[in-house]
């Protein structure tokens, strides 16, 4: 069973977008409840070409951390998520100013399935709604919190 959603939507959407976009989808018949969280989370857009020399490059950085979600392959490119502790670092913002790369800010969404604890929809449902959501040009991530999480 998967209890909720966490997903990641592009920098510049509004909460008001968030909203619209997942009242818009197909939900299935269960209660659902989201709420926008503000806390921040960090990207850069990499031309798919580009991406292998610039995570050499910061590979090569003795202060870089990988960030816990890996690489989302968007079409043409690629979105990397970066650490708090990267934005901070003068080689890191040195790097992106050499490639012409803009950092972003995530907007996150929590959502819940039903009302009581322990409840959820299935795999099987999560899935279409995860595939509907991440066809939206807004939506870069979309994982999933299942009852034991």
């Amino acid at each position: 069973m998967v209890a909720g959603l966490v997903i990641q939507f592009r920098a510049g959407t509004t909460e008001l977008e968030a909203k619209n976009i997942l009242d818009n989808c197909n939900l299935p018949t269960y209660k659902f409840d989201y709420n926008i969280i503000n806390t921040p989370g960090y990207y850069i857009i990499v031309d798919k070409n580009k991406t292998n020399d610039i995570r050499d490059e910061l590979r090569k950085r003795p202060d870089w951390t990988d960030p816990v979600f890996s690489d989302i392959d968007k079409g043409d490119y690629y979105i990397i998520t970066v650490t708090g502790q990267a934005i901070q670092d003068k080689n890191f913002l040195e790097i992106l100013e050499t490639n012409n790369i803009e950092m972003e800010k995530f907007v996150w969404c929590r959502a819940q399935f039903g009302g009581r604890p322990m409840s959820g929809i299935s795999k099987e449902c999560a899935d279409e709604l995860k595939g509907e959501l991440e066809v939206n040009k807004k939506v870069f991530l979309v994982e999933f919190e299942t009852i034991f999480s």
